[in-house]
């Protein structure tokens, strides 16, 4: 329920334009990505809110360049 409520919000924000007038207030920032770990076994798994996997990490890395 709470995800279906967050999904709402995110696509009501979306119709708005807040995201792209965020981008317009943000550009010249410096943006920090963070996470809290990166996981050596399956904590990504058991901890998905604390953890992302190597591969997760490659992928989003990748993606920023």
């Amino acid at each position: 329920m709470i995800q279906q409520f967050k999904l709402v919000m995110l696509w009501a924000m979306r119709s708005l334009g807040l995201f792209a007038i965020a981008r317009l207030l943000t550009r010249r920032c410096f943006t920090i990505v963070g996470w809290h770990g990166v996981s050596f076994a399956d904590e990504h798994e058991r901890l998905p809110e604390y953890f992302v996997s190597v591969e997760t990490l490659q992928k989003r890395l990748r993606f920023l360049k």
